[in-house]
Formats: C-alpha cells, sequence, structure tokens
C-alpha cells in the first residue's frame, strides 16, 4: 500500500540515483545566483582602467547589491571614462547619485535619455534632415510614416 504525498515527502534532496550512487542536490533557494556568494572573485578585485566598459558595469552592478556604493561608483565612473555613452553605466551612476548629488544625477539621466530617444525633432525638421541626406520620399509617405 502506497502513502500519500505530502509537501514535505516531495522536497526531497536526493535528485536521482545513478548506479549505486545518489545524487543529491542542495536546496534550491529563490533568487540565488552565483555572484551573490560572499567570496565571488567578480567583487574580490579592485575596479581598474584595464577592465572592459562591460566588466566594470558587472562589477557596479555587484558593488551596488553589497551596498558598496563608493566602489559601485567609482566602477561606474571608469566605464564612463572608457565609453562616455555607456548607457547602463550612466543611468546607474545617475541612480547612485539621486541623493548625494542631485544636480549631476538629471544630467546624467537626461544625457541617458537623450541617447536613448535621440535629438528632438521640430515639425518639418524630420523632412528637412531627409531631405539633406539625398532620400527621396514624398511629404504623404513621411506623415503616413509618422501617424501610423
Amino acid at each position: 500500500m502506497s502513502r500519500p504525498i505530502t509537501a514535505e515527502a516531495s522536497v526531497s534532496p536526493v535528485r536521482a540515483v545513478k548506479g549505486a550512487r545518489a545524487v543529491v542536490s542542495s536546496p534550491i533557494r529563490r533568487g540565488a545566483h552565483p555572484e551573490d556568494d560572499e567570496d565571488s572573485s567578480v567583487h574580490e578585485q579592485e575596479p581598474n582602467e584595464t577592465h572592459s566598459v562591460d566588466r566594470l558595469y558587472n562589477m557596479a552592478v555587484g558593488f551596488r547589491k553589497k551596498s558598496l556604493n563608493d566602489k559601485a561608483q567609482l566602477c561606474f565612473e571608469l566605464a564612463l571614462e572608457k565609453d562616455a555613452s555607456h548607457v547602463p553605466s550612466m543611468t546607474g551612476l545617475a541612480s547612485l547619485l539621486q541623493f548625494k548629488n542631485p544636480e549631476e544625477s538629471k544630467r546624467l539621466f537626461s544625457r541617458a535619455t537623450s541617447l536613448i530617444l535621440g535629438p528632438k525633432t521640430l515639425p518639418g525638421e524630420a523632412l528637412a534632415r531627409l531631405s539633406s541626406a539625398g532620400l527621396k520620399s514624398t511629404r504623404s509617405q513621411l506623415q503616413e510614416d509618422v501617424v501610423g
């Protein structure tokens, strides 16, 4: 006669049996990530100019998760020195500076937004830009494209 499966019985650390040895796995933590461990090598390193922009950004995010805001700020700033148009670093630094330096934060958010959306155009300016670029298009085609 079989016993009914309960929630406690269904959560077993033994996942599968291979031959005579059991393969045991640790319980899965919700939201667990290898970088969350205190001894993660990525976050033990000091940021420097030799790291890539993406590496510096990822280090900054890791430092920020651990509330090491000074190191995070340094990483974001180094990333922006390497690539002044790196939007993730810009927004990361801007969010860090919201309370420390609101003016700089606002400037960084505005710059990131302008890089994402492009420059503002006045009515008719887009048509003039296309004409100067040598693109042949009628006003009605442009209006259909813009309107929808």
